[in-house]
């Protein structure tokens, strides 16, 4: 007899059974099946996951022992994540107390370490912006009717299907709070007076017209001059922030060209979480085209690695103890790799004369 790994059995259970989810209470026959899945899933997932598991924090879980312990203790959900995902976009909704439904932004996650969000990247080209509108309003509409009101951030992963060869997409994770993109799609807005987002197109448009009122008018969402695309980092630590006073930045900032147009509505702008004690500070960029916006944040955070530096003389390296509590490294490698990347698909193919 053939042995299947885990991952055949799930695939055979879902063509075999479709609507399993419809059926479970109703049909013994799928019962029994969903069952044998599960308890296989679960000798599979306690077998080999300890093997393959590395913890992300090591200032909080030495060892995996010591996580099993706090997960055991408080529960916890493992979520899948395909092998070969090409895209992680995400999407923000609010959710009346009525059941009305509003697509408030979306975005690309960049990521600088595996599951750790950098920074976010809008407007979201991996997916075109229908598919995502109806996904994310799809779960929206299942959450009302599971109670749920305000504040919705749901987390996509783009894959590619090696048995179809086609991109899927997959809901991977569910915020139920006001999530760090939709602040940084607040923070575009009020810089750019009143900014918005189109949910039919998924782009961004700056304001600032007025109407006889002398009121902010809604940008035209078809119009190219107030397109824009912005890079936001919501909080960037590093320890050699706190050696610097704030004046001291500001002026380096001036003097460097790292700074924010208020009439072209351009540039890069500085939010202070917190004091510069704490070592922490978030940025946003913002430029006509996705391209610029991550050239203008690369611009950013090789000022700070050049001009304010990155380690403090307590530290030799990274590898230090404490380093890993701060994220700039990983920031900087987010964006410099999506600007990379943006730039090489966009060099021409050489003609066949050419080679």
């Amino acid at each position: 007899m053939a042995t299947f790994s885990c991952q055949q059995r799930i695939e055979h259970f879902n063509t075999q059974y479709p609507n399993a989810a419809e059926l479970m209470d109703e049909d013994e026959e799928v019962m029994e099946a969903a069952e044998d899945l599960r308890l296989t899933v679960k000798k599979e997932l306690t077998t080999k996951v300890p093997k393959r598991a590395a913890i992300s924090c090591n200032t909080v879980y030495t060892d995996w022992k010591d996580f099993m312990k706090a997960f055991k203790r408080s529960g916890g959900v493992i979520e899948a994540c395909p092998s070969t995902v090409k895209a992680s976009p995400s999407a923000n909704i609010m959710i009346s107390p009525d059941g009305d439904l509003e697509l408030v932004s979306t975005q690309e996650q960049l990521f600088g370490s595996p599951f750790v969000c950098s920074a976010t990247l809008c407007p979201m080209v991996s997916l075109p912006a229908g598919a995502a509108r109806a996904a994310a309003l799809a779960i929206g509409k299942v959450c009302y009717s599971k109670g749920i009101i305000g504040h919705v951030g749901i987390d996509f992963v783009v894959f590619l299907d090696e048995s179809t060869n086609n991109l899927r997409l997959w809901a991977v994770d569910l915020n139920l709070r006001m999530t760090s993109s939709l602040c940084g799609f607040r923070l575009f807005s009020f810089l750019t007076k009143n900014g918005q987002f189109d949910p039919k197109t998924g782009t961004y448009h700056s304001g600032g017209a007025q109407n006889a009122l002398g009121e902010a008018a809604t940008p035209t969402s078809g119009s190219k001059k107030t397109e824009r695309a912005f890079v936001h980092v919501d909080m960037l630590a590093n320890p050699k922030m706190s050696e610097v006073q704030h004046t001291a930045f500001f002026n380096l900032c001036r003097l460097r060209g790292v700074s924010y147009d208020l009439k072209l509505m351009m540039g890069t702008a500085f939010k202070l979480v917190d004091s510069f004690v704490c070592g922490a500070v978030g940025l946003i960029s913002i430029q006509p085209t996705r391209e610029k916006a991550l050239g203008s944040m690369c611009e950013a955070l090789d000022f700070i690695r050049r001009d304010v530096g990155i380690y403090p003389a307590s530290m030799t390296s990274d590898m230090d103890w404490g380093y890993g509590e701060y994220n700039f490294v990983e920031t900087f490698k987010a964006v410099r790799e999506a600007s990379d990347t943006m730039r090489t698909k966009k060099k021409p193919q050489p003609k066949e004369t050419d080679l």
